[in-house]
């Protein structure tokens, strides 16, 4: 389980993850921006998954309005809040808050060539990931130049 501001993501035992919360720039992967778990019939059985295009979640990393998700075969995907590139993707744009921006549609993070995540940790608006080679990358809030 992870949280952070003022949303809540889960990877349940069925390797789903579902979030609720605010959804201001689609950090809830559904997408769109509405809030969810604010009215009846929004949680539960009523909340979707979110669709990664894959069912072989190992973990899930909220920090601050974004998530990375790391499947299976040591690859990322993330979404939500990219203002300040803690997605990973080389833009500032916010993935999961409007159509087709999901599953299929969301791409993996490029780690380099052959390259793949063994671990993977997150800080305030900043993601951490350890590769098989045991080299880190840092993607992200960079505020005074210490994740270089």
């Amino acid at each position: 389980m992870a949280g952070a501001s003022s949303s809540t993501c889960v990877l349940l035992s069925t390797l789903d993850v579902k979030c609720w919360g605010d959804n201001s720039v689609g950090q809830l992967g559904q997408g769109h921006t509405n809030d969810l778990g604010d009215e009846p019939n929004e949680l539960g059985d009523y909340l979707p998954p979110v669709n990664m295009g894959v069912s072989e979640i190992v973990m899930e990393l909220y920090s601050f309005a974004s998530s990375c998700v790391l499947l299976g075969s040591g690859s990322l995907k993330c979404f939500g809040s990219n203002g300040a590139g803690q997605l990973g993707y080389g833009d500032s744009n916010h993935r999961g808050d409007a159509a087709n921006e999901m599953g299929d549609y969301l791409p993996y993070l490029n780690l380099g060539t052959g390259l793949t995540v063994t671990n993977l940790d997150a800080g305030f608006g900043f993601m951490v990931s350890v590769l098989d080679d045991n080299s880190l990358k840092t993607w992200g809030i960079n505020l005074v130049g210490l994740y270089d």
